[in-house]
Formats: C-alpha cells, sequence, structure tokens
C-alpha cells in the first residue's frame, strides 16, 4: 500500500469527522486507502456510519471494490462495528445499506452485545424489526427467545381501569425470533 493512499485515508477519515462531505468527494476521487483506521480504530465507513451520514456511507460502499471498505472493521475503543454505531445512534437507513451491502449482524463488541441488542437497548425498536428477517446463528445458551421488541399497538382497546398511575398508550405487541406473535395487549 502506498504512503500517499494511506495519508489519503486519515484525511479522509478527518473529512468525514468533520461532515466536509466536498472534500471527502475529492478525496475519493483519488483512491485512497478505504480500511486506514484513525488512533481509535475508526475508518471512513465507521465515522459515516456513527454520525448518521447516509450519503457518504452509501458513496463509500458503492466506491469501494472487493470489500475493501471495512464494512466489520470494529474501532478500538468499544469494538463496535459500522453497524453497531449505526444501530447504535438509531440510524435506520445506514443500518438498512450495511446489511444490504453484507455487514453481519451478530458481531459482538467488546461486552459480547450485538448490533440489535444496542438497537434495542437505545431504544429504537423500529430499527430493531429490520433484523427479524436476518437469519442468525443462535448461541448454544439461547432458550426459546432470541430477543424481545415492545411496539406500540394502538389498535388494542384500552382496557377499563381505575389505575390513575397508567400512562397513556401503554398497549404493545411483543414480537418473538422472526417476527413471531407472542402476546398483545396492556402491560402495567
Amino acid at each position: 500500500m502506498s504512503k500517499a493512499r494511506v495519508a489519503l485515508g486519515s484525511i479522509l477519515v478527518f473529512a468525514i469527522r468533520a461532515h466536509a462531505e466536498a472534500m471527502a468527494k475529492i478525496l475519493l476521487e483519488h483512491k485512497p486507502n478505504l480500511l486506514y483506521q484513525s488512533c481509535r480504530g475508526e475508518t471512513a465507513l465507521y465515522c459515516a456510519s456513527e454520525a448518521g451520514d447516509l450519503s457518504m456511507a452509501d458513496l463509500l460502499v458503492r466506491q469501494s471494490s472487493k470489500g475493501e471498505y471495512g464494512i466489520d472493521v470494529a474501532e478500538e475503543t468499544r469494538g463496535w462495528t459500522p453497524l453497531i454505531a449505526a444501530c447504535s445512534n438509531g440510524h435506520v437507513e445506514i443500518t438498512r445499506l450495511l446489511l444490504q451491502a453484507g455487514a453481519k449482524p451478530d458481531t459482538p463488541d467488546i461486552r459480547g452485545w450485538t448490533a440489535l441488542e444496542h438497537a434495542i437497548f437505545g431504544g429504537h425498536h423500529d430499527l430493531a424489526e429490520t433484523f427479524l428477517d436476518k437469519e442468525t446463528p443462535a448461541p448454544a445458551s439461547t432458550v426459546l427467545l432470541s430477543y424481545v421488541v415492545a411496539k406500540p399497538f394502538p389498535s388494542l382497546q384500552k382496557p377499563s381501569t381505575s389505575n390513575q398511575h397508567r400512562p397513556e398508550n401503554t398497549f404493545v405487541q411483543l414480537v418473538g425470533h422472526r417476527g413471531t406473535l407472542i402476546a398483545h395487549g396492556s402491560f402495567s
């Protein structure tokens, strides 16, 4: 790898972090090293995914040849991949882009959390639903239910109750692995 491509990769990471899209596009014309990692291990695709920059993430994926964009390269601090960064920050379209480009949804961070778990923990249930159709091998310790997504389910009738502490719109639908309806109703 030439020193020039490495230097351009470094500048590209900086440009994406600074939201300097025009500069990043110029740099991409000169074929920078897209696998370059900053001192924290961040690639250009990681920075675009974390920031929610869909146009830049899409450009990086399209610009790359033979998977050179580092779709599953984890940064060094938390072990987050671009997919985990997108899920943790609730970036639905970037998550879809990365999954379509071949990102592995079951790659864990240093704590053992996957992108799906980050999406659920962050309250991004609509984003978590994008994983329902993704086949991932179940770990040996998985018992019956891989995960649960709770989402508003407004078509349910409000139960008659005298509980004044019940917040409005507490109806939910529980969805299990691969979209199987587990239960629905009002949960207190």
